[in-house]
């Protein structure tokens, strides 16, 4: 995706460490809503089952959650996803403390970059920018 250039008319503008971090959490919240609001996979099209539930299963859930899927139910998994680490120049959003998070995210892709995701990034960045430029 092709970023517009952005003119930055103080010299004293620095891009630091709280820049990309507010960029970075703009993304994994663009993640969030994308992935568990939405339910939208990295394609920006609903997710497939995977598999269809067995029957005792599917009467569990229905029983015990009404029908909801327990991880959106519960949100442990949304509630995991932030920025581990981020420098000036980079920035790692992962799911820290759920065992489970790679194996879901392997049946259903959710932790990557989409295009709303950067659409995201882009308006943070310009809303950055023209901050500065005050």
């Amino acid at each position: 995706m092709a970023y517009k250039t952005i003119r930055i008319k103080k010299r004293s503008f620095t891009w630091k460490r709280a820049h990309m971090l507010a960029v970075a959490n703009s993304a994994a919240d663009a993640i969030k809503v994308r992935s568990f609001t939405k339910g939208l996979g990295v394609d920006e099209r609903p997710y497939a089952q995977t598999k269809p539930y067995s029957p005792a299963y599917k009467a569990h859930k229905l029983a015990k959650f009404g029908g909801l899927n327990w991880l959106s139910y519960k949100g442990d998994l949304r509630k995991s996803i932030r920025v581990v680490r981020h420098t000036r120049t980079a920035a790692v959003i992962q799911s820290v403390g759920l065992k489970y998070a790679a194996k879901v995210n392997k049946e259903r892709p959710f932790m990557a970059s989409s295009p709303v995701v950067r659409k995201a990034i882009k308006a943070t960045f310009i809303a950055l920018a023209k901050q500065a430029n005050r």
